[in-house]
This record gives structure tokens, sequence and C-alpha cells, in this order.
């Protein structure tokens, strides 16, 4: 029997629920570094919604594990740090997990111990890379080239070894020993720290694979196929430098920048944030952590919210006349922020804080933009619906397929956050949306809406809901307030309710609580 009569409570998460149904997948690429012992439920929890993979610089995730699969399907990657790792450990671990995928190889050899590195030589890598390979190769593993990073230290054998220049040196020396074959790395993982983004596009999709680089690595490149970057750390760890200033928001807007170029990079195979906690809940210089707070009272920072939020860049999702779109998952974007939600009626959990024209350093007028992929089956003038909160108003572009459709004039919200509406000629098909906002004005963005009859859309909202459904008992149930942060017991307000269900998948609504 259905029932038509839904409380309050239950009819916000259903309709929450359907939203939230409505949305991008999990990127494949996105990854976080993490140090031991901070593996626990609610680490994986907390950022299940956007991080696939995870590694420790170990064999494996001890002493917790990982609960990747009662939490989510986060992956973990083993990683054989220099000549010394446990192999029977390591095929222990890989026996017990059938589910891992991929093997990183020595972390930073050219680099000195003392700075995180393995300090290994050439000759001395490329000893012992067959162990490695023969344990990807039983395991059915993809393999990580040695991490690299640019060295300026001398090693073992006196000499200060380049990116380039060592792994090109691996490879000659790896020949040597094994009859002209060459080793096997079905990726490159790459290190970076570089502040601006634009040196990171730079790095992972130019720099490997230019003329001047050591002609025995590109050598590699044309008898094996060029091979795609793994950048297994990164973040702006140069300090102040180039314009640069190192503070928290800083580190999130260049975080924000990074992860659009990885993730939309087809060189870019994947990619790990440095790091989630990284030996102290405290996010001190240089702002990078993803967590605070402690084991116990596990927070997410702002960072740590918007890296587990943000965007996927999912390029076969489109979203149909119906369905809420947050404003951060676009497409692409150019000159805008993301924080934190201030809208206690969204389910968005992250905005467009900065949605508005500014001036540069050279009183040049720079107008951000953010483009989102729609779909929609009728030809007609369809509504615009806008999430936005200013306090003087805004004009808006709208532009579809590169096309400008109209300029919108938009009142004041009151510096509270409204639903404003205009409308937008679009024909059947997929499209790309553009809105640009070309006023000096502060303004935010938290959600917009294609608005559409059911006949719009192959996706119907149901106007009813099976109760016998509700009555399915999850395995567990945790409350989030809407920062993220778990609430052992909620009191009155909008939580993040996340159910474990019977078959370990995850389902998580907003509920209000009285």
């Amino acid at each position: 029997m259905i029932r038509r009569r839904l409380s309050l409570t239950l009819l916000l998460a259903f309709l929450i629920a359907i939203a939230s149904e409505a949305q991008m997948k999990r990127s494949p690429k996105r990854g976080l570094c993490e140090n031991n012992p901070h593996y626990t439920a609610a680490w994986t929890r907390a950022i299940c919604s956007g991080v696939s993979w995870t590694y420790n610089w170990g064999i494996s995730p001890e002493p917790n594990g990982l609960h990747s699969a009662e939490e989510g399907g986060i992956l973990f990657a083993p990683m054989c740090w220099d000549h010394q790792f446990d192999e029977k450990k390591l095929r222990n671990f890989l026996t017990k997990h059938p589910e891992t995928r991929l093997l990183l190889g020595f972390n930073e050899p050219n680099f000195k111990s003392h700075d995180g590195g393995a300090s290994m030589i050439p000759s001395l890598a490329a000893k012992h890379w067959t162990r490695v390979e023969k344990i990807a190769e039983d395991f059915g593993l993809e393999l990580a080239s040695p991490a690299v990073n640019f060295g300026y230290e001398a090693l073992s054998d006196g000499r200060v070894w380049g990116l380039d220049e060592w792994l090109g040196a691996f490879i000659e020396e790896y020949r040597k020993a094994n009859n002209g074959r060459d080793p096997r790395m079905d990726y490159i993982a790459l290190h970076s720290y570089m502040n601006w983004a634009g040196s990171i596009e730079w790095f992972v999709n130019t720099y490997p694979y230019a003329s001047d680089r050591d002609a025995r690595l590109l050598a590699y490149f044309e008898r094996n196929g060029r091979k795609k970057v793994l950048l297994t750390e990164f973040c702006a760890g140069e300090g102040d430098k180039d314009g640069f200033t190192t503070t928290v928001d800083s580190q999130i807007d260049q975080m924000v920048q990074k992860v659009q170029i990885l993730e939309k990079s087809d060189n870019v195979a994947g990619y790990a944030w440095f790091m989630g906690i990284g030996g102290s809940f405290t996010n001190s210089f240089p702002y990078f952590h993803v967590f605070a707070g402690s084991d116990e009272n596990l927070q997410l920072t702002e960072l740590g919210l918007i890296y587990a939020n943000m965007s996927s860049f999912d390029r076969n999702w489109y979203f149909k006349p119906g369905q809420l779109i947050p404003a951060t998952d676009y497409m692409n974007m150019s000159e805008c922020q993301i924080r934190h939600s201030t809208d206690s009626e969204s389910p968005c959990p992250i905005e467009l804080s900065r949605f508005q024209q500014y001036l540069n350093w050279n009183n040049e007028a720079i107008t951000p933009y953010v483009e989102y992929q729609i779909n929609v089956g009728t030809s007609k003038r369809y509504t615009l619906s806008m999430r936005l909160c200013n306090s003087t108003g805004t004009n808006i572009d709208v532009y579809v397929d590169g096309k400008k459709k109209a300029t919108v004039r938009l009142t004041s919200t009151g510096g509270q956050w409204a639903t404003q509406t205009t409308t937008v000629s679009l024909t059947p098909g997929n499209h790309i949306l553009r809105l640009a906002n070309v006023k000096q004005a502060d303004n935010r963005m938290n959600w917009l809406r294609i608005e559409g009859d059911p006949t719009d859309t192959t996706e119907q909202i149901p106007d009813a809901i099976d109760m016998r459904q509700q009555e399915t008992q999850p395995r567990s149930t945790t409350f989030f307030d809407l920062s993220g942060r778990p609430v052992a017991f909620p009191q009155r307000g909008l939580y993040l309710r996340t159910n474990t269900l019977p078959d370990g998948s995850l389902h998580t609504e907003k509920v209000l609580m009285k």
C-alpha cells in the first residue's frame, strides 16, 4: 500500500534525497595522502563523497584498516617506499584485499631521507625494481613509477639528480641489467609543491615530455608510448614567493584551480592532495590540512570540505530540467571562489562565494563565469532559477553553446539567500550553459535549476513514496552538522544523516530535527 501523507521531516529528506541522486559520479582520479594512524570509519565517511583512493607511504592502512567496503569504497594504494619494503607483508595484504588496483613505486628516490625521500641512486632502484614488477604482475595491479620531484641535494654517489635525469638513468641502468628490456611503469608518478595552478598545468601536461628532457626518458616514451601522470603529492608549499602569499584562502583558491586542471587533463590518471592530517590536527602553515579536531571528534577544515565536495567534472553527466544543480558542480569556471555554504536551507555544502566582476591590479575588469552541462527534451523557453545572495543586485550574461542569449538584471536580495528567476530559450539536446556575472557587486550563488515539466526530462520526480521502503533498517546511522562535523546527539535544526544500508551502500539525506 502506498501512503501519500508524509511528515514535513520525511518530505524534506525525500526531496533532498532525490536531488542528491541527480548528481555527477564521484571522481575516480581524486585521492588523498594520509599519515598513520588516522584511518578510521569517520575519516573515510567524511570524504567518501569526493575522494576515491588514498595511500600512506606504507604497504597497508594500519592500524585500523580503511573501512573501504563499509564506508563508500575508498581504495588503498600500497607503496614500496624503498628497496627494503616488507614483501611478505605486502603480499599478505594484497591477498586479503583483491579490490586493490594500484601499486606505488619508490618514494622520492632522488631526495635524502631527512626530507622524506628514499635516497636511492638509479642503479640501486633499478636493481630492486624487478621485485616490484613481479608483485604487480602476480596481483594484476597497475604500477606507478618511482615518484620523483626536483632534486637539490647530492645522494650517495655525490650527484644532485634532476627529476628527468634520475628517471633517465634509472631506465638506462634497468636496461643494462635486464638484456635491454625496459622497466614497467604504467604511470609516471610526480610530486609538486609549486604554488600557482598554472605551474601545475605545465608540470603535468608539458614538462615530462618536452624536447629538452633527458634523452633516455624521451626514448622510453618512444618505445612504450607516452605515459600518463599520477601527481601523488601536491599543494602550495613553496612559501611566500613570486607574488604568492600563503594563507588559508590562497591555499584553497589555488587548490580549486589545480583540481580543475587535474580533473580535466586527459594526461593525468590521478592525483592525491598532501595531506589529510599530517601528524598533527593543528592546521598551521602552509594550511593544507583536510581534517581538524581529533580522531574522536573529526572535523573537516574548510579546505577539506571543498576538496570532498567540489565538482568531479564528469563529462558524461548532463543536468536535466527539475534537477538541482549545485553551483559548484560546474564543468568550467574562471575567477570565482568556493567556500562553505552559508545557505541554511540548501543541501549543497559549498557555494560560489565570489561570483562578481572585479578590477585586477592593472585596473582591468575581470568577469567570472561558470559553465554547466544541461540537457532538455522539449524546445521552449525555460525558467532558470538561481539561488543568490547579494546586497546591491547584479547583472548576469546568459550564454548557451557560446552564444549570448540575454543580460539579466537581478534585484538585491538584501544580503539574504533568495531564489531569483529569468528565462532562456533552449532546443532539445545537450547544451553548455554559461553564466557570467558582469557587475562589480558582492554576489554568491548556491544552486541553480532549469525548471520544467515531467515531459521535459526522462527523470520524473514521483508525487509519492512507498512508505514500506522506509521500514528497511539501516546498519548504522550518523548525523553531521552542515559543516560536516559529526553530531552524537542532534538537537533542533537541519542535519545531514548518513545511513549505512545492509548492502554496505551509503544514503545521505538532509533532515529537519524538531
